[in-house]
């Protein structure tokens, strides 16, 4: 009886948890908001924190080194972010919480390594995004039902080179849930309902 009980329980927490996953570029609805960093007049080098379209951006030293396509890094569209050190981070607290989160990093047109770190509500770690021995820049995702707070992009490679950050987005979506998620928590109420059901008899 507390082993249909356990199960079912399982089951439905299953379903809450489905829905934390990295994502893809083309995962976006279209209608989500993308910080271009293109024409925004910063000096070489600006102290941090800034405030891009309501998200607050801090690196590891405290500057964000601000480029073009015709200074170091060719592989941005139009002008760029970047921390300021070998390997360092950028940090960026979102305004508010949402469902998707990404953006384009990587390195100055050389084999980079690194990794993206998503937060949720708490400051939770909900996952990590390998962007490790790339050329240039990829982009780096993810999807949290739950909310996403802050994300972290670290930069791994002892190369002499800073992190490059571009077209940063985000958006909140209203989940559908998949078959198979309707289908665990069908089976998590089944379960609990037999329980009962056997517990009065």
């Amino acid at each position: 009886m507390n082993k249909i009980r356990i199960i079912s329980f399982m089951l439905l927490a299953a379903c809450g948890s489905a829905q934390a996953i990295p994502i893809g570029i083309g995962d976006f609805t279209g209608g989500e908001t993308v910080t271009t960093f293109d024409t925004l007049g910063l000096g070489f080098a600006t102290p941090t924190p800034l405030v891009f379209d309501g998200n607050t951006y801090t690196t590891d030293d405290g500057t964000i080194r601000y480029t073009d396509p015709n200074g170091f890094d060719a592989d941005c569209n139009n002008e760029c972010i970047g921390n300021n050190t070998d390997t360092g981070f950028i940090d960026i607290v979102l305004g508010d919480t949402f469902t998707r989160v990404g953006a384009r990093v990587g390195g100055a047109n050389e084999t980079y390594n690194g990794f993206a770190e998503f937060f949720g509500v708490g400051d939770l770690l909900l996952g990590t995004v390998n962007f490790g021995n790339n050329f240039g820049m990829v982009f780096a995702g993810w999807e949290e039902a739950a909310g996403i707070t802050r994300v972290r992009f670290n930069d791994t490679a002892t190369n002499g080179l800073i992190l490059h950050l571009d077209d940063f987005r985000f958006e909140t979506t209203a989940q559908v849930p998949e078959p198979s998620i309707l289908a665990l928590l069908g089976l998590g109420l089944f379960g609990i309902g037999l329980s009962r059901r056997k517990k009065l008899l």
